[in-house]
């Protein structure tokens, strides 16, 4: 895999650009995938869609959102922040190429619906969950980095959520189906939710010249725990329960506090920043409106599509913009239309939140309009990093 010229954004001896590290393809393929896949799902619910096969739109959408996007990105972020934490070289080249072509082939598995056999639509995330489990424990366990080895397990839930939930469709175990899949949207969430503690503070200390806030053990427990059980709910439909609404008040009221423990003045003159805290900002309010009204009303349903779109896709389309600067060797300034990328994811979750909450006859407009800020954001996102992910880093280093 190594090239001979630098031409390209390739340097001697090392991979092409692309492969050099594994947040610049699954960044890069994640978005455009992200772009594709919602893009499909606008026409599908203008009745302009793709003919479905085994697997119905819906799932089709929520599952390739979740696993699809969601953990390409979760993927790029944690085998490049291993090697941060190992100080050992992150994975690239051939085996990164594998793991990427493993992904894709399972985004083309579920988008062209090539065969009936259950196993086909299995099979392909397993392995790319397992290779990525694998390549990220080795440094983890070589260096005794064992507080970050809970990432292992949670990538190995997610292959069993994964699993479970086609399994369900084929079964045509539907509710079963809508809880796997919103026990796995809060496993991103509570992922967000670890890693925006050690990242949030740090990224704000770092640009704004400021001392870190420091959690201690117990309030990271507290804004963690509860997010735990949460999946746990959902997984096994109790979210109607009196006690749920009650763990969901817990989570808002612990997440809003770290929110305001985390702000400091002059983050709103900063687009990295500020679109970290917007995405952030979501998280309690979306559990704030499910345990005030129920996750049964329109308001509590239609707030998982705070968290799905809000907090997971904005905390993504913030972090790649952050990360991918960071990593490429260049200065931690968002370009200009990345400003207007943000907003757009912004103005895309309220709609899909909002209007068929409290204007259902303006659902299918929310779903159009939602689809097209969303499409709109990731393009930015392409326009401005495409260059930043395909070469090399700027002050030659490796990675």
């Amino acid at each position: 895999m190594s090239e001979l010229s630098v031409s390209g954004g390739v340097i001697k001896g090392q991979p092409p650009a692309l492969l050099r590290l594994a947040f610049r393809g699954f960044f890069l393929f994640g978005a455009l995938f992200a772009v594709a896949a919602v893009a499909r799902w606008g026409l599908v619910v203008s009745g302009i869609g793709f003919e479905m096969g085994v697997i119905n739109p819906v799932f089709w959408h929520a599952h390739e959102m979740l696993f699809g996007f969601g953990l390409a990105v979760v993927a790029g972020f944690l085998l490049t922040a291993v090697q941060n934490w190992s100080g050992i070289p992150g994975v690239s080249g051939a085996p990164l190429l594998l793991l990427l072509f493993v992904w894709a082939a399972a985004r083309a598995v579920f988008w062209l619906q090539i065969s009936a056999n259950v196993w086909v639509y299995i099979l392909p995330d397993i392995v790319f969950l397992t290779l990525t489990a694998f390549f990220l424990a080795r440094p983890i366990v070589l260096k005794k980095l064992y507080r970050n080895l809970m990432f292992v397990p949670i990538l190995m839930l997610f292959a069993g959520l994964h699993a479970a939930s086609v399994y369900a469709v084929f079964d045509l175990q539907f509710e079963w189906v809508s809880q796997l899949l919103r026990a796995t949207l809060c496993v991103i969430v509570l992922l967000i939710s670890i890693v925006g503690g050690r990242v949030v503070p740090f990224f704000t200390a770092r640009r704004l010249g400021c001392a870190p806030v420091q959690e201690r053990p117990w309030q990271v427990a507290l804004a963690n725990i509860p997010l735990l059980f949460i999946v746990l709910v959902f997984a096994l439909g109790w979210q109607q329960a009196v006690f749920a609404r009650l763990l969901m008040a817990l989570v808002a009221l612990a997440q809003a506090i770290r929110f305001f423990r985390w702000w400091r003045s002059g983050l709103l003159a900063e687009p990295l920043l500020w679109s970290l805290y917007v995405a952030y900002a979501a998280l309690p309010v979306a559990f704030v409106v499910m345990a005030a009204c129920g996750f049964e009303s329109p308001e509590g349903r239609q707030a998982l599509h705070l968290l799905a779109i809000s907090v997971v896709a904005g905390m993504i389309l913030a972090m790649m913009s952050r990360v991918s600067l960071g990593h490429s060797g260049r200065p931690l300034v968002a370009p200009k239309l990345m400003s207007w990328a943000f907003a757009a994811l912004c103005i895309s979750g309220l709609l899909r939140f909002l209007l068929p909450a409290y204007w259902p006859a303006q659902a299918l407009l929310a779903y159009q309009l939602s689809a097209l800020f969303f499409v709109a954001a990731f393009v930015g996102f392409i326009i401005c990093y495409w260059p930043v992910l395909t070469r090399r880093r700027s002050d030659g280093k490796p990675g």
